[in-house]
Formats: structure tokens, C-alpha cells, sequence
């Protein structure tokens, strides 16, 4: 017979687990609240002064900052030529490391970690559509991996470390503890057991009081005072049945231009160059466009916006983030595309009930974002979640579930895989620096992987 350990030394570890959780939890909100912090600080003053520049210097001022777009892209090129694993938002890399799929030592990620922090500066600095909740998924998932490699742990304990360094990250990039920890489990692909539960969730919810407190950022969207107004439930289902549709197409528009991407013959290290440029022509006519799009979703809760102006900002913002995407831009898609939820969900409000978009049509804008997030991560409970905390609008709680729902159902049948999924399938895990190996086991499952020590 199987001896049980001695009560003490049970405790004991649940001691050492939750102890665990909390130091990941509040380095990495101390990593990803510096970045959050970085990466909100330049739409405020380095995007209107490079606005002021142009439109004060005319053409010197214009050729100016297209020189600084050139030397932002090929740096950002560079650093991701040099280093493969900080391309896009990171959540596939996390992913396929969780899976067992790919291993990186400690020193790559000593070098992942600001590689990463700081390419996405650059970009954002250049205007991009991206948004910060990938890379801080991959920023905490680091400093998991890093806790590994001082404490040591069988496989299995790694990869929940992994997932609760992810977790971590997100909680601290969208200030949703909740969302964060069934990202763990529903994205991540984390059993859910005593010992992952409870360290993702001290993770999760040390590294959120951290960026609250400390840092001070609170809830991303005020829309918890929200008024529901009575809606016909064919509505909401038609309503998801579009963006579920929407959400499907954008996964196949983005899987088609990273393979369209690949036959350029533009050298590897240039290809961030082209949305870069766009993003400065942008920054002149439509700057409303330009990073994740957390202001754009803000201004069209408080505002009344033309009817033309919101069909313009839909279709240039959708096309503008997959474009961002391109050229293995470091940078997430996450914000993106809860900002184009948020836009369909107020044009449908047009469509469906005829309401002008307005602060009357929160409602919708909130239902957009939940639907087109599900449809395009094919994570129903995680983008319920994720709305309800980052928006405060419980309210909608019970008719988000049907729109949802009826975006995740149209996404499934049409069989286009989630964008995640459709992703991983793309990246190449066998290129790490330094001489280093991807480790790619002949099984996805976590049978033995996960039993066996780790060397």
C-alpha cells in the first residue's frame, strides 16, 4: 500500500505552494505594472508630439519622424530576428510550453524577458494596433519559469508555474484576477487540481492587489452603472450569430496574411516596416485608430459618435490591427480585438434597433466585445469573465451569455480554429539562440512528461 505523507508535511506544502503563487504573483506584477505603466505613458505625450512636429515643421517635421518609424521597425526587426520567441503576443509560445511542446531554458528567458518588455515599447512607441495582455501573459509566464529554475520541480509543477506566471501577467495587464485564473485552465490547458488552483490563484490575485495599490490602476472601463434596456432575445441571438461570424473572418484574415507574409521579399528584419509607416500616416488623419484601442473603447461610452465616423473607425481598425500583426511585430491582439468587438456590437445596435451610437448604447458595445472575443479565442467562460471585470457592467451578465453563446456556436461550426490554436500551428519552436533546442516530444499528451523529474 501507497503511504499517505505525515499531516505536517501536507501542510507543509500547501505552505510552499501558496508562498510560491505569491512571490510569482508579485514579481510579475512588478514587471508587467512597470510595462503597463510604459506603454500607457506614450499615447500621452510621444504620439501628440510627434503630431506637433509634423504639423509645426511640415515636410522636415514629416521626414523626421518617418526616420524614427525606420529606426523603431528595424530595431524591433532586429531584436526579433536575433530572438524568435518574442514575436506577436506570446500566448502561443506559453501554450506550446505548457503543453510540453516546447522548453526553454532559464538563460533564454533571462533574455525573452526584457527583449520582449522593450520591443514592444518600440512598437507601441510606432503606433501599432497592439495590445499589452499577450506580452504580459509571456512576461509572468517567464517569471514563472525563472521560480522553476531556483526551486526545481517535477514537469507537471514547471508547467503550473508557467501557467500561474501567465495568469499573473494577465491579472496585472487587465486588472481581472477572476479571468486571469480561468485563463490558466481554459487557454492554458492547466488540470485543474488543489495544487494548480491554488497556485494560480494566489498568483493571480497577489499580482492584481500589487498593480491596484501600488500602481493604482483600478478597472480598465467605468460601465458599471449601466442601465439594461429591455431587448428581444432574437436580437442578442442575431447579434452573436454576426459576430461570431466577424470573429471567424478576422481569424482567417489573420492566418492569410502571416502566410501571405512569408512570400514577401522583404528581408525578415524590414517586415515591420509597412504598418509602421501606415501607423504614420494614421497618426495624422486618424490617430483614434493607433494602439490597442482601450481610449477608442472609452470615448465611445462617454460620447455620441456619427454614425459614418463608427463605420470608419470599425473598418480601419479591424484592417489596421491584422496588418500590426505582421512582420512577427512583438505585441498582443487581445485589446484589438475587444476594441472591434466593441465597435460591431455598437453598429449592430444601429442595424438591429436603429439606436445612434451614444453612451444609451453601452449595452451593446459591452455585448460586442464579449462576443466577438469569444468567437475569436473560442473561450466562452474566460471572455464572460474577462467583460464582466474589466467593465464592471454586471447587468449584462445574463444577455452576454446569450450573445456568446451564439457567437462561439457559429465560430464551431465553421470550423476555422481559434486564432491561438491556428497560431501555434504556425510558429517554429526548433530556432532558440544561443544553440539551444526547442524540445518537441513525440506526444502532446502530459502522460510521463509530467510524472518524470525534471533534469
Amino acid at each position: 500500500m501507497r503511504a499517505h505523507p505525515h499531516p505536517f508535511l501536507r501542510l507543509l506544502r500547501w505552505f510552499f505552494l501558496l508562498t510560491q503563487g505569491i512571490l510569482v504573483g508579485l514579481t510579475a506584477a512588478c514587471v508587467v505594472g512597470s510595462f503597463r505603466w510604459c506603454l500607457e505613458a506614450i499615447p500621452r505625450h510621444v504620439w501628440p508630439a510627434a503630431r506637433t512636429l509634423m504639423e509645426q515643421y511640415g515636410l522636415p517635421g514629416v521626414l523626421l519622424w518617418v526616420a524614427a518609424l525606420i529606426a523603431l521597425a528595424y530595431t524591433a526587426g532586429r531584436m526579433v530576428r536575433a530572438l524568435p520567441l518574442i514575436s506577436g503576443g506570446g500566448i502561443p509560445q506559453v501554450e506550446l510550453e505548457c503543453e510540453g511542446k516546447l522548453h526553454v531554458p532559464p538563460h533564454i528567458w533571462l533574455r525573452v524577458i526584457p527583449a520582449k518588455f522593450l520591443s514592444c515599447l518600440l512598437d507601441t512607441t510606432g503606433g501599432l494596433s497592439q495590445g499589452r495582455e499577450g506580452p504580459s501573459v509571456q512576461l509572468g509566464a517567464g517569471i514563472g519559469a525563472l521560480a522553476d529554475a531556483l526551486w526545481g520541480h517535477t514537469e507537471s509543477e514547471r508547467r503550473n508555474l508557467l501557467a500561474a506566471g501567465g495568469a499573473a501577467g494577465m491579472a496585472a495587464a487587465f486588472s481581472a484576477p477572476w479571468a486571469a485564473t480561468i485563463f490558466a485552465f481554459e487557454e492554458l490547458g492547466r488540470p485543474v487540481n488543489r495544487a494548480s488552483c491554488l497556485l494560480t490563484f494566489c498568483a493571480a490575485f497577489s499580482s492584481w492587489m500589487i498593480v491596484e495599490k501600488f500602481f493604482g490602476f483600478g478597472r480598465l472601463f467605468p460601465f458599471s452603472d449601466l442601465a439594461v434596456p429591455d431587448m428581444a432575445w432574437w436580437k442578442l441571438i442575431l447579434l452573436g450569430l454576426a459576430l461570431g461570424l466577424g470573429g471567424s473572418l478576422y481569424n482567417r484574415a489573420l492566418v492569410g496574411l502571416k502566410t501571405a507574409e512569408a512570400r514577401l521579399p522583404l528581408p525578415r528584419q524590414w517586415r515591420i516596416l509597412p504598418p509602421m509607416l501606415l501607423a504614420g500616416l494614421l497618426l495624422f488623419f486618424l490617430p483614434e485608430v493607433l494602439g490597442g484601442g482601450s481610449s477608442l473603447i472609452l470615448q465611445m461610452g462617454s460620447e455620441e459618435i456619427a454614425l459614418g465616423t463608427l463605420f470608419l473607425l470599425l473598418t480601419v481598425k479591424s484592417a489596421f490591427s491584422l496588418l500590426s500583426f505582421t512582420g512577427d511585430a512583438p505585441g498582443g491582439i487581445l485589446m484589438p480585438i475587444l476594441c472591434v468587438g466593441a465597435l460591431s456590437g455598437l453598429a449592430g445596435a444601429f442595424i438591429l434597433e436603429g439606436v445612434y451610437p451614444s453612451p444609451a448604447t453601452i449595452c451593446w458595445l459591452v455585448w460586442g466585445m464579449a462576443g466577438f472575443f469569444a468567437a475569436v479565442l473560442g473561450t466562452p467562460l474566460v471572455s464572460l469573465v474577462l467583460v464582466m471585470e474589466i467593465t464592471g457592467a454586471s447587468a449584462c451578465l445574463p444577455s452576454a451569455v446569450l450573445v456568446v453563446l451564439s457567437a462561439n456556436f457559429v465560430a464551431a461550426r465553421l470550423h476555422i480554429p481559434p486564432i491561438y490554436a491556428a497560431l501555434r500551428a504556425s510558429i517554429v519552436v526548433n530556432s532558440l539562440p544561443g544553440g539551444t533546442s526547442a524540445e518537441l516530444p513525440p506526444s502532446s499528451g502530459e502522460g510521463k512528461a509530467e510524472s518524470s523529474p525534471k533534469h
